[in-house]
């Protein structure tokens, strides 16, 4: 994680709207746009820093967010890109 990456994050935890939520892209097996480690946060307007894809994830990922919002509930999700339709 970059200094640029920890500032938007900490920049969004200061201005932003609770609750918040940190997805954190933990276990990568092949290759991957980011590597484990990698996080976004997002507040409870949608405003999101950080990334834990190149995009193609991303909006899932932040519709799981505002479900976490909602309930309260952390979830574990694995995605697998291996398949040929990706």
């Amino acid at each position: 994680m970059t200094y640029n990456e920890i500032y938007s994050l900490l920049n969004l935890f200061t201005q932003g709207r609770a609750p918040f939520v940190l997805a954190t892209l933990v276990t990568v097996k092949g290759s991957s746009y980011r590597r484990a480690g990698a996080r976004l946060l997002m507040d409870s307007g949608g405003n999101h820093a950080g990334s834990i894809s190149g995009g193609c994830l991303e909006d899932d990922v932040k519709e799981q967010a505002r479900r976490v919002q909602a309930d309260g509930q952390a979830r574990v999700i694995v995605y697998d890109t291996t398949g040929e339709n990706d």
